[in-house]
């Protein structure tokens, strides 16, 4: 039984028409131009996929995701990736439910600590401010690039400024999860 081929549509590495059928005289050739065509081809899909995970490694800020681990205490709340949790303050009680960031989150998270100078904060910040009751206290720990820091804070005197805005993005991204809107509400508040 003859062999029968469909070419390739043209500009894929074989010449001739979309539907056109070869004869089996023709398959011969039409088999040892493909076979040079596909081993081209497959040589250039294998240096491109070379030459993407090469930028991926080596360009832009970092690698997404890799390795972080956040944990984030404030009050009785707490954010932990490493467990995929978080544990909401009911005010007579606590919930925790399943959570958990994606990669480019915490990557947006860690490339804004390091636009903050998180890693060289002292373990310790003040707030700037007149005393305010009631006040929490905060605990921030990130793991990111062979990097672990723990920032502690209150905010008796207010939110320290270098960390005003990496706590809001942190509740921000919390907060949008479906998971968070699930918990209940709390029943009563702090005075």
């Amino acid at each position: 039984m003859p062999l029968n081929w469909r070419l390739l549509p043209p500009r894929m590495g074989v010449g001739g028409e979309l539907s056109e059928v070869m004869n089996s005289s023709q398959s011969e050739s039409f088999v040892e131009r493909g076979g040079r065509a596909a081993a081209r081809y497959a040589a250039s899909i294998c240096w491109l996929s070379v030459a993407l995970v090469a930028l991926g490694v080596c360009g832009g800020s970092r690698a997404q995701g890799t390795g972080i681990q956040i944990s984030y205490a404030f009050g009785k709340n707490h954010l932990d990736t490493r467990a995929g949790i978080f544990t909401k303050d009911l005010v007579d009680s606590t919930v925790t439910t399943p959570l958990k960031l994606t990669e480019n989150e915490l990557n947006d998270i860690v490339i804004m600590a390091e636009k903050r100078d998180f890693f060289e904060m002292s373990p310790e910040m003040e707030g700037e401010g007149n005393r305010r009751v009631p006040c929490f206290k905060y605990r921030l720990t990130i793991e990111a690039d062979g990097r672990r820091h723990t920032v502690r804070w209150d905010d008796c005197r207010g939110m320290p400024k270098k960390l005003r805005e990496l706590h809001d993005v942190v509740i921000e991204f919390i907060t949008s999860k479906p998971e968070y809107k699930a918990l209940p509400e709390p029943v009563s508040g702090y005075l």
